[in-house]
């Protein structure tokens, strides 16, 4: 499996958990919660993939000031200080409910632009680098593993 079709299992893995999330009553609070948390540490794992990984690689193919590259940067920024804050707040908080509702939506944004976007204009980059790539995926599951026990 290459980059880009794990990034997309991630994406499709991150969609399910917000349609899961969506789908609880409103009254499902720690159900709510346990499943936002599984989302953010999906969320990071895939931006530590993307910022380590594909964006380095990306370079070649896809200057940094254009706007799918900048966007996707700027997202993750966004995003990763969203998921800060709402891991402090209660769920039931509205703030909570409005900031998550902010997030998903720029969540949902993010991937559908990146599939679109992104990750087309970098496939030739990275076939080229196929075997560097590779490698590199292996060492960030090594580490992740190692960080995981």
């Amino acid at each position: 499996m290459n980059l880009l079709q794990m990034l997309k299992e991630d994406h499709d893995r991150l969609r399910n958990l917000l349609i899961e999330i969506e789908s609880f009553d409103e009254n499902a609070v720690e159900k709510r919660k346990k499943k936002a948390s599984e989302l953010f540490l999906e969320l990071e794992i895939h931006i530590r993939l993307e910022e380590e990984i594909l964006y380095p690689f990306a370079r070649g193919a896809v200057d940094k000031n254009e706007k799918p590259f900048r966007g996707a940067i700027e997202e993750h920024q966004r995003m990763k200080k969203w998921m800060r804050k709402l891991k402090e707040m209660p769920p039931t908080d509205t703030d909570y409910k409005r900031l998550f509702s902010r997030f998903r939506k720029t969540l949902k944004h993010h991937l559908e632009e990146e599939e679109r976007e992104l990750f087309p204009r970098t496939e030739e980059a990275l076939k080229k680098d196929a075997v560097s790539v590779h490698s590199r995926v292996l060492e960030f599951s090594s580490d992740l593993s190692g960080a995981t026990e």
